[in-house]
């Protein structure tokens, strides 16, 4: 049982803070409104609902590369993680085309942060 919540001067109990949770809730919806401006179409919302199932699939797929990356990690015997271990890691999880497209985006995403980095 949580001890009793502690009382202030004005005999007010204190109220607990709530331990925050990340969610990818803000790029998922970006991602969307970015979509929905390609295409010629009405304003496209997403449900609370979705988002959660959508967070919890991008949870997912980023705990099981980053496990076969750490797997591959130890394999080799080295005590850094490095990008060719996060893309093989992406190779397997994913597999095939959808694999490919995800590097290829990566790659992309990476040279674009580094050459705004150089800028500033």
């Amino acid at each position: 049982m949580a001890p009793p919540a502690k009382k202030t001067a004005d005999a007010k109990p204190r109220r607990r803070s709530h331990k925050r949770t990340e969610t990818y809730g803000r790029f998922i919806y970006k991602i969307v409104k970015d979509l929905q401006n390609n295409e010629d179409g009405d304003d496209v919302g997403v449900s609370s609902k979705a988002m959660g199932i959508l967070n919890s699939m991008v949870n997912d797929i980023f705990d099981r590369i980053a496990n076969e990356a750490a797997i591959l990690v130890k394999h080799s015997g080295k005590a850094t993680l490095g990008h060719k271990e996060i893309q093989t890691a992406v190779q397997f999880v994913f597999g095939g085309l959808l694999a490919q497209h995800a590097i290829k985006e990566a790659s992309a995403s990476v040279k674009k942060y580094l050459e705004a980095v150089k800028q500033k």
